[in-house]
């Protein structure tokens, strides 16, 4: 999916609310380009009142894309602000780090080390998607933000991924969802960004549209590691239970507000029921 007119949009309003405010590290996974002609590029800095140094990116002062080659993004995350610019990649590109993203991750200096860990259509290519995520989680520190945008339908990798797949992650791992969205790229090239709605798909022509996408900005709240969700049910093993549902539309750009999840029940087994009343009834007798 790369870094296109949607992600760059998103990027930039993201700085403005102040969500990358003292974050000075980020990795992107993948050796993510960026994939936008150079007049589209000038044109949404300057909506955000930035003048881009064109020396930076020489493949978009050429103005060639498609083609190739393109910019790394690092040069981007640069300009707003980051210090530590890192991507992974099996394919070592732009500097990249070595993970496979089927392993659990091996290099532990790297767990906790990143402020903004970001996925623009990279974890849907390797076969273990999940251990994808898991190392996206770690990668991040506390406090961190996670940043994915993948497809709906229509992608180029191993899977699609259906809303409630990351409804669920943010659920049981306790993240803060900062925003979400629905991406369209059409054969125009344009990538407008639209409310989060199940029933908003039925409105739209699906046969005109090449990838429908679907993007979440996470903050990452508790220093835990990752927690694999079941559908519908939370984490095995937990006595608290979720139920996904979608945030109330918001009418700013397609974003919906920031929420949270909260456990819509409890259940507690017998046999921890009387571990607590015999734990009550020993202090009792202790006093």
């Amino acid at each position: 999916m790369g870094f296109g007119i949607s992600s760059m949009r998103s990027a930039l309003e993201f700085s403005e609310k102040g969500f990358f405010k003292n974050k000075s590290s980020v990795l992107d996974m993948g050796s993510q380009e960026i994939h936008i002609r150079k007049n589209d590029f000038i044109a949404i800095a300057n909506s955000f009142n930035i003048s881009p140094n064109l020396n930076d990116f020489p493949c978009i002062e050429k103005d060639i894309w498609p083609q190739l080659p393109r910019d790394s993004t690092q040069k981007f995350w640069k300009m707003l602000g980051f210090d530590r610019v890192d991507c992974s990649d099996i394919n070592r590109m732009h500097g990249a780090k070595y993970i496979d993203l089927n392993q659990p991750l091996e290099d532990k200096s790297l767990i906790n080390q990143y402020d903004l860990v970001t996925d623009f259509g990279n974890n849907e290519h390797p076969f273990n998607a999940a251990e994808a995520y898991r190392t996206m989680h770690r990668l991040c520190k506390k406090e961190g933000l996670i940043w994915i945008l993948q497809s709906v339908f229509g992608g180029n990798g191993f899977y699609n991924f259906d809303v409630s797949f990351f409804e669920s992650i943010a659920a049981v791992n306790d993240y803060e969802i900062l925003t979400s969205y629905f991406t369209v790229q059409t054969e125009d090239g344009d990538q407008p960004r639209l409310p989060l709605s199940m029933g908003l798909l039925k409105l739209l022509d699906l046969n005109k549209i090449d990838v429908l996408g679907v993007s979440y900005l996470f903050r990452k709240k508790l220093d835990k590691d990752f927690i694999m969700p079941v559908q519908s049910i939370g984490a095995l093993g937990s006595d608290s239970f979720y139920r996904a549902s979608l945030a109330p539309e918001s009418t700013h750009l397609g974003i919906s507000q920031a929420r949270s999840y909260i456990p819509s029940e409890y259940t507690i087994g017998i046999k921890k029921v009387l571990k607590l009343v015999f734990n009550k009834i020993k202090k009792r007798i202790l006093k």
